[in-house]
């Protein structure tokens, strides 16, 4: 119990640092031709580029604004329109609303023909990420531009979000400008009996090759597949990927706790005693006990719930003996008995250098908590400058936010990183 709550400032804070999300606004297009193209089919160019920003950016580190979300850091559906048209940094625009990325399509003529351009920017520094143009003939052709080449363009941002193996080529021209996908995704569901072994990851070997995420990328192929943990026995499968394919693998239908064998005596003061056996919080019998024990369990006798200190093997039986009243107990295997005495007398060490961890951890949290809040403070400032003041006066106050931002994000990673070196030293150690 005293792990699980030490592990809880850790937890917070890989939980307050991964909702950290890039927020991306995709403005509205607008169209600098004659005749004017109709507003309803500007807006529906436009709510296309949103879908496919969702479709190919990680929900987990983008999130993509919605035409309200926009409206409402703007002032009004018409202030909206009148700076969507007039904005001549879009990278400001960005700021404005307080996006970390900002996108916008712009139509436009060359002879009879109709012209897009949709660009993408970084907000904070203002440098282009990536940007494409095309010519149609009509608006249909202009909706079948940006099917085609805006999912290479968000791509840009989410490249490296999820794993990759088995040699991978993501995309490929096949020369007349049109976008094939030359990849699969395999998708693994994790999954634990209880709370059994979830402290712990659970290995994956794709074709020979370590994975170090549940979702991989992998070119077209045929795959072996085996995943592996302490706790459970090995799962391994098969699996054919094809360009396009995502295929899913729960877990949950094939998971199984490895066991070990357990012969469980007790004594109190010299002498045998019939005691409660409790395995993971649950009633499996009383002393003597012999029967099989998943590999990770935790174990307790006594209607006071002592702790029983063995440590099980896969596949072995264990005989044990435990002696009530004195939190202790003895192993007739002669191995165990120098690990726990030496474990013991390791800990005295051990808890003040993890003490220490914990202690930088959780302050390092708190100065980030402290810059969250002014970056919160920065960016109310910087919104209710008035619009008539110089653009410097935007730029300065952007950058307090932007530092203040950076300030919390180093906060954040320093202490879960010290916050996990202590709890990493007090189960360990």
């Amino acid at each position: 119990m005293a792990y699980v709550i030490r592990l809880i400032p850790l937890l917070l804070v890989f939980a307050v640092y991964g909702q950290q999300q890039k927020r991306i606004a995709i403005i509205n297009a607008v169209d600098d031709g004659e005749p004017q193209i109709a507003a309803l089919e500007l807006t529906h160019l436009t709510d296309r580029l949103r879908e496919i920003a969702t479709e190919n950016l990680s929900q987990r580190n983008y999130a993509v604004m919605t035409q309200e979300s926009i409206v409402a850091f703007l002032g009004s559906q018409e202030e909206a329109a009148k700076k969507c048209r007039e904005s001549s940094c879009l990278a400001q625009l960005g700021k404005e609303v307080n996006a970390d990325y900002v996108a916008q399509g712009r139509t436009g003529r060359f002879g009879s023909d109709l012209t897009i351009k949709v660009e993408l920017y970084e907000s904070g520094k203002g440098t282009m990420v990536g940007s494409f143009t095309g010519t149609a003939k009509d608006i249909y052709g202009l909706l079948a531009i940006i099917n085609e080449k805006s999912p290479a363009l968000f791509k840009k941002l989410s490249s490296g979000s999820p794993s990759f193996a088995g040699g991978i080529s993501s995309v490929s021209s096949s020369g007349n400008g049109n976008f094939e996908v030359e990849f699969g995704i395999l998708n693994i569901k994790p999954a634990y009996s209880g709370s059994i072994g979830e402290n712990e990851s659970w290995n994956i070997a794709i074709g020979g090759k370590a994975a170090a995420s549940f979702e991989n990328i992998l070119s077209p192929n045929k795959y072996s597949v085996k995943l592996s943990h302490r706790c459970y026995e090995d799962i391994s499968f098969d699996v054919e990927i094809s360009k396009g394919s995502r295929e899913i693998f729960d877990m949950a239908k094939h998971i199984k706790l490895k066991q070990g064998g357990l012969a469980l005596s007790a004594e109190r003061n010299g002498e045998p005693v019939n005691e409660p056996v409790f395995v993971n919080g649950k009633q499996a019998g009383e002393t003597p006990f012999i029967g099989p024990v998943p590999l990770c369990s935790v174990i307790d006798i006594g209607n006071e719930r002592e702790a029983v200190n063995v440590k099980l093997r896969y596949n072995e039986k264990i005989a044990h003996k435990h002696n009530m009243g004195n939190m202790g107990s003895q192993k007739y295997d002669d191995s165990y008995k120098p690990e726990f005495e030496q474990k013991k007398s390791e800990s005295n060490a051990s808890f003040w250098v993890a003490l220490a961890f914990d202690i930088v951890g959780a302050a390092a949290f708190f100065n980030g908590y402290l810059k969250d809040r002014e970056a919160r403070d920065m960016r109310d400032k910087y919104r209710s400058l008035d619009s008539s003041a110089p653009r410097s006066d935007f730029g300065k106050a952007w950058g307090k936010v932007e530092k203040a931002r950076d300030a919390r994000d180093v906060s954040f990673i320093v202490g879960g990183i010290f916050l996990g070196l202590g709890v990493g030293v007090h189960i360990c150690f």
